[in-house]
């Protein structure tokens, strides 16, 4: 019976310990699975195929040395780069490629094999993945113009003839969509050797060169010479092109991926203003960014995070009116991250601040894309990140964080007016709760008489202290603005305004809580409803239970204390370079654009805290045409009103 009792507290206390032999369990019994041999020597595949491309790179790179003179038009790591490992059998590189992608195992992996319609033909091979590439794109314009050749009037050579001429007047089209900002073109890249891309400088690729520029249609085609990089456009959703005897292949544009149309602001909304917002592509989002921006100075860099998500970011700014140096750390802290995956611009933000444990964001998201063109040409610079539908702003202030953009498009008494609301809503909601209890418990002097009495009457039938009343209360509004978040759409603000008022009124008649408890509570949290970015909001939600825990122990002190330590950590906070509280701090300089928002026809300069190229953003007469403006400083206005000073 003893046995019996032990075996089951055992099997209880620690499962494995009776599980029998055959179980499955993800522990280490003691040998090592037929898997994880199978794993290893797949993971010693993979290093031996990395060797032997560095190799043959490597081989090809000396090769066109000793052909070029010692010089392949290029040095170091450029040179090398322009230089592939693909091999000039078929069969091997769709080999290694299917290696690489885990095939057949991997169904998402489509290769079909062709003859392309030379003379004599040419074996050849289309690759793309499955869900990512457009497939009626890859029929009318890569396999019917291979396999059909119905355009031309005349059959293209083979490998054994010579190079058909090219046309002079074939250009690639300007890039557009999600593969704008990468490299295109046909021609060989920078660093390759002579004699277009098979490593030693001898004869070009005929077969490739006809194809890529007299057989396909698309208007963003490339040449890869590595394998890497061809892995990294068809998990982009390009379409590989292996030709058999060349040792380079061809990438088209076929993305076909599923992409959100533009749709309104779902948290920034406005009464009054732009009402598109950004989606999950960055291809997309750049575009809207430009519609706003103009200017050929807007320059946007593609940068990859992330080991395993291969994600492209792309950095905007401004060139000539952004510091060089905040581009030059800001590339520098997204490419030099080491991680496997970075799934939102949320992800990102904590891993390129300065303080990610801080509970002040140093990063301004948005996702509307007129705030993101002001603050671009102001001197600051954008992230976009690819299947995020939110911007990095960078550098950010503590300021620019209770800022929105329509305090630019009312007029500017009205502008000032609501950043005062939001100065007033800050303190009210990090702040009310506190004072509430340090006056109950502490310092009752502070309280008028009558209003004191008031209190004491409606607290006499409720069984809680003060603190664990007002705790108790904060807890349940934040539980039902939670649930109002999380269930869906259609009836969540039905069940946080109703459920607020039922609970309200029960605890009242229950006598669990006075009132002026369920008023304050309900102040403090529709103040911080109030501040319009979201990670700041959560942050001062955050302090609000700091406050009220300060107070129950030392009163109107403890809130003083914690005021100041506040105060002390947003001082010290940095955001690329930038104080968290400049222009106010460290060094109290101009700010007309801070606490009030001055005239716009006023605001000459940008701001100086981040330094930009060019610190003049308009002429310091906005308005020649007024006649209030002094004569020696009107401009003459052009012929046509344009508005704009000669």
């Amino acid at each position: 019976m003893a046995v019996a009792w032990w075996e089951r507290l055992a099997a209880l206390l620690d499962p494995a310990a009776t599980e029998p032999p055959a179980a499955f369990t993800l522990g280490d019994r003691g040998e090592q699975p037929p898997e994880e041999l199978e794993e290893t020597r797949r993971r010693l595949r993979e290093v031996q195929e990395t060797a032997r491309a560095l190799g043959t790179r490597v081989d090809r790179y000396l090769a066109a040395l000793g052909q070029s003179g010692g010089s392949p038009g290029e040095k170091g790591a450029e040179a090398y780069q322009g230089i592939g490992d693909l091999s000039p059998s078929l069969a091997e590189n769709l080999e290694r490629l299917k290696q690489r992608f885990r095939a057949p195992d991997n169904a998402d992996l489509i290769i079909r094999e062709i003859q392309v319609a030379t003379r004599p033909p040419v074996r050849a091979a289309v690759v793309f993945l499955e869900g990512m590439a457009e497939k009626g794109v890859i029929n009318s314009h890569i396999l019917e113009p291979l396999m059909l050749l119905a355009h031309l009037d005349h059959h293209l050579e083979g490998p054994g003839d010579p190079s058909p001429t090219a046309d002079p007047g074939r250009a690639s089209a300007p890039m557009t969509g999600e593969g704008a900002g990468k490299p295109s073109g046909g021609g060989p890249k920078a660093g390759q050797p002579p004699g277009g891309g098979n490593g030693a400088g001898g004869p070009p690729d005929s077969p490739l060169q006809a194809i890529l520029e007299r057989l396909l249609p698309g208007n963003q085609t490339e040449v890869k010479p590595a394998l890497d990089s061809v892995i990294d456009s068809l998990l982009y959703g390009d379409t590989a092109i292996f030709v058999d005897g060349c040792t380079r292949a061809i990438t088209v544009e076929t993305k076909g991926f599923p992409v959100r149309s533009v749709s309104t602001p779902q948290q920034e909304m406005v009464t009054r203003g732009p009402l598109d917002a950004f989606t999950e592509s960055f291809r997309m989002n750049i575009g809207l960014v430009r519609r706003r921006i103009r200017d050929p100075r807007l320059v946007t860099e593609i940068l990859q995070v992330g080991t395993l998500g291969r994600t492209y970011v792309a950095v905007l700014y401004v060139d000539g009116v952004v510091n060089p140096k905040l581009v030059k750390e800001v590339k520098r802290r997204i490419a030099s991250l080491r991680v496997d995956y970075v799934g939102s611009s949320g992800a990102l933000e904590q891993l390129v601040e300065d303080r990610p444990l801080s509970l002040f964001p140093q990063t301004l998201s948005t996702e509307r894309p007129d705030r993101v063109a002001a603050y671009l040409a102001e001197g600051h610079v954008a992230a976009l990140m690819d299947n995020s539908p939110f911007a990095l702003v960078l550098p950010a202030t503590f300021w620019s964080q209770l800022q929105t953009s329509e305090d630019y498009d009312v007029r500017w008494p009205f502008g000032s007016v609501l950043r005062w609301l939001r100065f007033a809503a800050l303190a009210t909601a990090v702040l009310t709760g506190g004072l509430y209890i340090a006056a109950v418990n502490f310092h009752h002097d502070m309280i008028p008489t009558e209003l004191m009495l008031f209190i004491a009457a409606r607290r006499e039938q409720v069984p809680l202290p003060a603190g664990l009343e007002l705790l108790f209360m904060e807890i349940a509004f934040e539980l039902i603005r939670e649930a109002g978040v999380r269930i869906p759409s259609v009836i969540g603000p039905t069940i946080g305004i109703v459920g607020a008022l039922i609970m309200g009124q029960a605890l009242v008649s229950a006598q669990l809580a006075s009132p002026v408890v369920i008023i304050i509570t309900a102040l403090s949290g529709l103040a911080s409803f109030a501040i319009p970015n979201y990670s700041t909001s959560f942050g001062l939600r955050t302090l609000r239970f700091a406050f009220i825990a300060l107070a129950l122990a030392l009163g109107i002190y403890g809130i003083a204390v914690g005021l100041f330590a506040v105060g002390l950590h947003l001082a010290g906070l940095r955001s690329f370079g930038v104080p968290y509280l400049s222009p106010l701090a460290p060094r109290v300089r101009h700010a007309p654009d801070v606490a009030q928002r001055g005239p716009l026809y006023d605001m000459e300069f940008r701001p100086r805290s981040i330094r930009p190229v060019d610190s003049r953003r308009q002429a310091p007469v906005a308005r020649p045409w007024d006649p209030k403006v002094p004569r020696w400083l009107r401009r003459r206005q052009p012929e046509g009103g344009s508005g704009e000073p000669r």
